[in-house]
């Protein structure tokens, strides 16, 4: 499965006839703001580096995997932003089709993390999906510092920081990331 950050959303393009068989029959049966409930990592396939995380809708569960080295780390992504946020998994926004025709296969699912508490966009990072607050709202933020250093997770790095951070968007401004 190709996995892209697109206008605040996961495009998730299966890649293989069999991806896009079964992804798209599951779809089929689904309605746009459908719950894919996040349901843990999957298998690897004896390739630590490559994750699979486990989605389910309508009784049915479905492993999502990247293709290439890119996409694992989109893949580690997307499982943060399943654990950490606030609907427990992925929200189905929209899919298509190759053709019109639902038996034909799935082109790509457009899937959000959550929509902002502030403005109401959605959001497919793991900052914004722990927050509920989404990047151009964290970006015009009147930051409100922690008083003490605490702990903060540091996504970028896939561990945690020790710290202050704003109370409202959780982000750690550059103020207080000079002050360290």
């Amino acid at each position: 499965m190709k996995i892209e950050h697109q206008d605040g959303m996961g495009k998730l393009t299966p890649t293989t006839d069999e991806e896009r068989r079964a992804f798209g029959a599951w779809v089929a049966q689904l309605e746009r703001g459908a719950r894919l409930r996040y349901k843990g990592q999957g298998p690897r396939d004896g390739d630590e580096q490559f994750w699979t995380i486990v989605l389910e809708a309508a009784g049915v569960r479905h492993n999502v995997r990247g293709d290439d080295e890119a996409d694992k780390f989109k893949v580690n992504g997307l499982r943060n932003v399943c654990f950490f946020g606030p609907v427990g998994g992925l929200l189905l926004v929209d899919w298509a089709f190759q053709e019109a025709d639902v038996r034909r296969p799935l082109a790509y699912v457009l899937v959000s993390g959550g929509y902002c508490k502030l403005c109401g966009a959605s959001f497919i990072d793991e900052s914004s999906a722990e927050w509920k607050v989404c990047r151009a709202c964290s970006e015009k933020c009147a930051h409100e510092l922690t008083p003490e250093e605490g702990l903060t997770h540091n996504f970028s790095t896939g561990r945690l920081s020790a710290g202050r951070y704003c109370t409202k968007c959780g982000r750690v401004p550059a103020a207080a990331k000079a002050e360290a």
